[in-house]
């Protein structure tokens, strides 16, 4: 049996149409996988960000005489932490040593890590004979650079945070 002139190539072609439609499918699903990973990155960001942030409040809650000294307002700096694993600190300085790991961990984790604390006080008065607590609510931010995952306009790095409001 012979093959008709006209339907020889006709397979090679379904081949390169096949091959075509296969690619242009590839070139989508890559597209699709680098937008995921730039998700999931900014997710371990943001992830990041809220441990940090609660492993601060948990130290502050830990040194309730350093709240009320307001030793942890104002921005996290890093520096020499004034005291260590070694020595007793007394309530400041281990807010300052608090603040320096803080900024430290900040710097490490997160893009242009930064971080600050301010807090509101209460003004009520104490009973007699007890140790006045911090009524007040304090507002932490953390601040990081996070590249975007959208299209072209939105790809730049934008400066993220993480506020959060809280009693010690």
């Amino acid at each position: 049996m012979s093959i008709p002139a006209f339907s020889r190539g006709i397979s090679l072609l379904e081949v390169l149409v096949a091959l075509t439609i296969f690619s242009i499918g590839a070139i989508g699903l890559s597209g699709w996988m680098t937008l995921a990973a730039r998700a999931t990155h900014a997710a371990y960001l943001r992830t990041q960000a809220s441990f940090l942030a609660g492993d601060m409040v948990e130290r502050m809650r830990a040194n309730p005489a350093g709240v009320r000294a307001d030793a942890y307002e104002g921005e996290a700096q890093g520096g020499v932490p004034a005291c260590g694993i070694a020595a007793a600190c007394m309530p400041a300085a281990l807010a300052a040593h608090d603040r320096a790991m803080w900024a430290a961990r900040l710097q490490t984790v997160l893009p242009n890590g930064k971080g600050a604390i301010h807090c509101d006080r209460d003004m009520a008065l104490p009973p007699a004979g007890k140790p006045p607590a911090f009524g007040g609510l304090c507002t932490m931010t953390v601040r990081w650079l996070e590249r975007g995952a959208g299209d072209r306009e939105h790809r730049a790095a934008a400066t993220r945070s993480l506020a959060w409001v809280f009693q010690p």
